[in-house]
């Protein structure tokens, strides 16, 4: 069950957003780097989808994500200006919230906030034909913009930016009304500051005539004026604007006449050509547009060709445009003068090349071309060339689609919409690793919540390896020294040019090899290496290798445990005493301390606190009755209590392992649980803020990462850079991790105030580490590590892709491999990563196959794609191992992973087994047949045998295995077929209730009960009755919903999702348990007068802003306690629903999310009642109220500012119907980026007895126990 009371109380968190980016601009919004030096400033890209805005600096060729917002509304136009003698770009963005909103972009810290300047209402929230929310333009000299609604309202504000104080101001509206007119585009033309803004428009009336509009906004009478009308040919649907062409000698008034006036000119895409005009009408060139040799779109009234976007770039001498028709073809259009005619516009139209279908095309000036493409990836180019003015094509042509003639990508950005049903697959829930079928070309990929390990080399030990450690000799940046630990020996091994040999010695060995268990080895004070083992303790010097000192035990004892710091050394032995050693000169030994600590019970483990170069004041000691001891270390303080123990914690079971770092006490027990609890020194602190997390049922042990940098690009950069530009230092970015040992692997950090424990993924044959240590090289200068696997391996590798609130997946791409290629590989020592990425950069590698269904049984996932061309009907299947990413060869087809099956379009497809041993693959095609086929895997190889056809004269789009049976929607009835020998056999026909119209989703509940979800008519639930062999209606909605994702949460409960963005749980009653009198009683009523017995209760609801398509029920997400569900969007998101059981986390939650949606109001009476008091100090945070002061100069809260664009976001997730009962987890993780003053004012709404910190706790909770 996922609970046991009636109400399920839900939490939602976003893991991926959207990746449908429907707009994008450039410009310079924020300065990276604060810098005197004067210098141009690149511009950076500002992508948006219609829930979030990204910005990436892309000054390196490379997608670079500085920061991303959340926006809880609907983005419907995006675009950016810069007014005369500002540093930095503006924001103009419409949305549902009804408002005009100006944004900029302010650097606090190391984020970066969205800061609202302005949110100028213009109509009603939601989006509507007659809300000016749909086309934004802006004056190219940032003098104006205007918006303008689908049909009859146009509104057009001004500009003014005063650079003394930097404030941005706009004025009140000026509206045009013209009824009757639908917009299909607008465009801002080009225009002096001598001269009056001008605005062009692509209309259609009411008797669909064409029309090309111009207007012009006059500055001096503040009005405007339509100034031109010209009527089009009904293909119209492309409005792009030209520059200023006098500036470039071409003649633009053939009257001679105003001269200093611009004539402003636009392209318009018409079917199969563009046409050339201007404001004055002028000139009317026709220029049409070349058209593939042998290709359907050859066809002008089916298939016509037309532009879908372009862009403008000016060069020294002149400018070009590149135009992008609907089949990709990237087309350079130039604009000269006529020498011979007066100087008159003549258009060359050449071919550039051939990219994928973009929505936005951008031109940056450092030679980059940035294509925001509508389906799957995009791409930034670099220009090799300008192409060729001379070759002009007049009709047809034959582009190159084999390679690049122009561009070569430079980068990519890996997106995931559309993410069709069933096309993303769970493969585990321990990492977290989601799997995808790349449609446009043969590529797997694989999206992960866990931290990458990427191992560099590996090599066999000798049985049974205990532990390691690496030491860095004389002050060395690099290791030099790796010790090995063995059950009765220790080998010691000499790092130099990146070779590992065995340690020689010039005289006698002064370290203990043979006969003895190595516990602990560190170097103190650089000049002394301790090796302490389970009988003697030695000091070695690092200078000549010889041993200076020894210690040993009592006779009978033993050493078992030991911890140090750079002068501190402390061992525990077998009789419970604690012994401390001291360094206290630079270049003294140690001194052992005449006080020991007695123990009444056994020591386990103990720590030190473990922070580099500093002196350890506490002392952590577990002992064997669950117990850790806090013992105080500071004898300058005090003698007294020196050795003494100030403080002490209960735990759940014995310690295995112990670690104490930056305030933080890490424990690991032997049950498999994780414990992390605050400690911060002093000698009346006590062990607060306990946090535990179970990993299994291996006891958990501790390793550490003392350096971590969690910057993805800490890895490219190099001294010399730092040095020279003293930014971006590394070390000022590292932070310790604490890497856990249990039945996975896992790394625990901290990041922007929020803690994160990550399961680590592994690309090798090993699955876990037993133990790390950090070692550093040349190669390896960050995140490197020595380590241990399970099976006795000595890796070296490295962690990297760190995993944050916004990037929570990490993505991994691959191609698809055979068995035997993947082995050939291993062998030759190549990934074909080299190979991949050359092949990048020449060509885009288009599939002709597009995935329709992915599989999964058995630890393997079978991909069945459908070809793209409709006239010819072919479908392949792949199957792949799902743990190690590779496929599986096919026995009936030599050298090829792929099955092909002829005169084959799938619908839907299902595994199933009609007996116990076989496995048996249906697919469901378009021609109204069920295709069966036996499924053998072996090793390296698969067999896929037809056995029958069998002919059931309908598309089914969903089919779902049920008894050992397979449960189809069939004619208005549910049929049950079983295997047969020449075809399948109908053992059981239902007949669905009478409401039902379009199945399009079936769920199953172990074999009993069945829900039918409706493209109409929502949800029916089903149990199926053994004696009779047929499906009993139970229960339906109460309400219509077009149901596109379906599945069972426990017997009672169903998730779905509907086709307009909607996420609801529905459930049956409770008495719905013993119903079999009450069914057979209700099968003799009427149908007219209840379809069914029960009715399904609404029990939660929530707007997602995205069509869900799958949902993935999973018992325990990352060893947590409880069911999650995770769910897929058509436009990529991916999100999660978390039960919350305990009511005062329910309460709290809710609390928090109305306090947020109150900040606005609360900051007013804030600053109110600050202006109305007399005494400031009466207020005891004043610093902070001066912070806010200078945060806000204008000491103002804007109204709407605290949701960006004033969207009310408890409305927005209510878009169609009430939240209910589902806390929005993404507007709670919005606290964490308050200021302190806000937060404040959020803990003192919810309660006095909360702190921002216990705010923040609970939020992080969430993401480290559950996901």
């Amino acid at each position: 069950m996922l609970v046991q009371e009636s109400d399920i109380h839900l939490y939602h968190l976003t893991l991926q957003r959207q990746s449908n980016y429907t707009l994008s601009c450039t410009g310079h919004f924020v300065d990276l780097v604060e810098t005197q030096v004067k210098q141009p400033r690149p511009l950076q890209l500002l992508l948006a989808t219609e829930t979030h805005v990204e910005l990436y600096d892309i000054s390196t060729g490379s997608f670079s994500k500085i920061y991303q917002w959340p926006i809880f509304a609907t983005l419907k136009t995006m675009q950016s200006f810069r007014p005369i003698n500002s540093k930095f770009n503006f924001i103009a963005i419409t949305s549902d919230a009804g408002n005009l909103t100006i944004l900029h972009i302010t650097k606090s810290h190391h984020s970066y906030k969205l800061t609202t300047l302005y949110n100028e209402p213009i109509t009603r929230s939601g989006i509507r034909r007659l809300a000016a929310i749909e086309y934004c333009q802006i004056d190219p000299r940032s003098r104006c913009l205007m918006i303008s609604a689908i049909e009859k309202f146009k509104f057009a504000y001004l500009l003014n930016y005063n650079e003394v104080d930097s404030k941005l101001t706009i004025s009140s509206p000026l509206e045009i009304i013209r009824s009757n007119y639908i917009t299909l585009s607008l465009v801002a033309c080009a225009s002096n500051f001598i001269d009056n803004p001008i605005f062009a428009s692509l209309e259609i009336d009411s008797h669909k005539n064409s029309h090309l509009i111009f207007y012009m906004l006059d500055l001096s009478l503040n009005h405007i004026v339509k100034k031109s009308d010209y009527t089009l040919h009904p293909s119209a649907n492309f409005l792009m604007d030209l520059p200023d062409l006098a500036k470039y000698g071409i003649s633009t008034n053939i009257l001679g006449n105003d001269e200093q006036s611009i004539n402003s000119f636009v392209i318009v895409g018409f079917n199969s050509y563009i046409l050339i005009k201007d404001l004055n009408g002028y000139y009317n060139i026709k220029i049409s547009i070349p058209k593939r040799e042998n290709s359907t779109h050859n066809d002008s009234n089916d298939h016509p060709v037309t532009i879908i976007s372009g862009c403008l770039q000016t060069v020294k001498d002149g400018f070009f445009i590149l135009l992008q028709t609907n089949v990709g073809d990237l087309f350079k259009l130039k604009v000269d003068p006529d020498e011979n005619d007066r100087n008159r516009p003549t258009v060359s139209f050449t071919y550039f090349d051939t990219i994928p279908r973009s929505e936005q095309l951008h031109i940056f000036k450092n030679g980059y071309l940035f294509a925001n493409c509508e389906l799957h990836d995009n791409y930034l180019l670099q220009f090799e060339s300008l192409g060729s003015d001379i070759q002009e094509i007049n009709e047809s042509f034959s582009p190159n689609l084999q390679s690049l003639e122009n561009l070569a990508i430079s980068d990519t950005q890996k997106n995931l919409n559309p993410l069709l049903p069933n096309t993303i697959n769970l493969n585990q829930s321990t990492p977290l690793v989601l799997t995808q079928k790349y449609a446009n070309d043969d590529s797997i990929r694989h999206f992960s919540n866990s931290i990458d390990f990427e191992d560099f080399t590996s090599s066999d030990l000798p049985l049974n390896p205990q532990n390691l450690w690496t030491l860095k000799l004389n002050s060395s940046a690099f290791h030099e020294l790796l010790v090995l630990s063995f059950q009765n020996s220790t080998m010691l091994l000499k790092v130099e040019n990146d070779s590992i040999e065995d340690m020689k010695f010039p005289d006698s060995v002064p370290f203990i090899l043979k006969n003895d268990k190595t516990i602990h080895v560190t170097i103190l004070n650089n000049i002394y290496i301790i090796q302490v083992c389970h009988n003697q303790l030695v000091q070695v010097s690092t200078s000549d290798f010889k041993q200076v000192s020894s210690w040993f035990p009592p006779a009978g004892i033993h050493i078992i445990a030991a911890s140090s710091t750079h002068k501190q050394l402390v061992v525990a032995l077998s009789n419970n005493q604690v012994i401390y050693f001291e360094m206290p000169g630079e270049d003294s030994t140690l001194v052992e301390s005449t006080k020991k600590l007695q123990l009444s019970t056994r020591v386990l483990t103990l720590s030190l606190r473990l922070d580099v170069n500093k002196f350890s004041k506490n002392l952590i000691v577990a002992t064997d009755d669950a117990l850790i001891h806090i013992v105080s270390l500071d004898h300058e303080k005090s003698e007294d209590e020196f050795l003494e123990i100030t403080s002490f914690q209960k735990l759940l079971g014995n310690v295995s392992s112990i670690t104490y770092i930056e305030d933080t006490i890490h424990l690991g027990l032997d049950n498999g649980v994780y414990i992390r609890s605050k400690f911060f020194g002093g000698n009346n602190d006590l062990i607060s803020d306990v946090r535990t997390k179970y990993l299994g049922n291996k006891p958990v042990n501790l390793s550490i990462l003392p350096r971590a940098y969690l910057r993805q690009n800490a890895e490219e950069e190099t001294e010399e850079d730092n040095e020279e530009s003293g930014i971006n230092d590394p070390e000022k970015e590292s932070t310790s991790c604490v890497v856990i040992h249990s039945e996975n692997t896992w790394v625990h950090y901290n990041y922007d105030n929020l803690e994160y424990i990550r399961p680590v993924s592994f690309s090798g044959d090993y699955k876990n580490l037993k133990r790390i240590s950090e070692f550093t090289t040349t190669d390896i200068k960050y995140n490197g590590c020595c380590a241990l696997s399970n099976s006795g391996k000595l890796i070296i590798g490295r962690f990297k892709t760190f995993i944050f609130k916004n990037n929570w997946f990490r993505i991994d791409e691959s191609k698809i491999l055979r068995s035997d290629e993947v082995q050939e590989d291993d062998e030759n020592g190549s990934t074909g990563d080299d190979e991949e990425e050359e092949e990048l950069n020449q060509k885009f590698t288009m599939s002709n196959f597009i995935n329709k269904t992915t599989l999964s049984f058995n630890g393997y996932t079978i991909f069945l794609e459908n070809f793209k061309d409709t006239s010819e009907k072919q479908c392949r299947v792949s199957i792949m191992r799902a743990q190690f990413k590779e496929f599986l060869n096919n026995e009936g087809q030599s050298n090829s992973v792929y099955q092909t099956l002829p005169n084959v379009n799938v619908s839907s497809a299902t595994t199933l087994n009609f007996s116990d041993k076989t496995v048996h693959l249906i697919l469901s095609t378009d021609k109204g047949t069920l295709l069966t086929f036996e499924l053998s895997l072996k090793k390296e190889n698969y067999k896929l045998l037809k056995m029958h056809e069998t002919l059931i004269g309908e598309k089914v789009s969903t089919i779902i295995p049920f008894n050992n049976m397979l449960l189809v929607p069939l004619f208005g009835s549910l049929v049950l077929y079983s295997l047969g020998k020449k075809q399948l056999l109908k053992k059981s026909i239902t007949k669905l209730i009478p409401s039902i119209r379009r199945v399009s989703t079936l769920a199953n509940w172990e074999n009993l009960r069945i829900a039918v979800g409706d493209n109409y008519e929502s949800v029916t639930v089903y149990e199926f009755d053994k004696q009779s062999n047929e499906f009993i209606p139970l229960a339906d909605d109460t309400i219509k919903r077009s149901v596109t994702a379906l599945a069972f949460l426990d017997e009672l409960t169903v998730i779905g999702g509907d086709k307009y963005g909607n996420i609801w749980t529905l459930r049956l009653p409770e008495d719905t348990d013993p119903v079999n009198t009450e069914i057979n009683s209700f099968r003799d009523l009427p149908k007219n007068i209840m379809e069914c017995p029960f009715k399904l209760k609404l029990k939660n609801h929530f707007y997602v802003n995205d069509i869900p398509m799958s949902f993935h029920v999973i018992e325990s997400l990352q060893r947590s306690d409880r069911v999650t569900v995770l769910y897929s969007g058509l436009q990529g998101t991916i999100g999660i629903f978390i039960p919350i059981l305990s009511k005062n986390q329910i309460k709290t939650l809710k609390s928090l999310e109305t306090s947020i949606d109150n900040l606005e109001m609360a900051m007013l009476d804030f600053r109110s009642d600050k202006k109305s008091r007399d005494d400031e100090d009466d207020y005891a945070s004043v610093t902070e109220e001066r912070a806010l002061v200078s945060r806000d100069k204008a000491n103002e809260v804007i109204e709407g500012s605290y949701s960006t664009v004033g969207r009310d976001r408890f409305i927005y997730r209510s878009y169609y119907a009430p939240v209910k009962h589902v806390i929005d987890g993404d507007l709670c993780e919005t606290f964490i980026d308050y200021s302190q003053i806000e937060q404040d004012l959020i803990c003192q709404d919810i309660g006095k007895k909360f702190k921002p910190l216990d705010i923040i706790r609970m939020i992080n909770e969430v993401r480290t126990n559950y996901i």
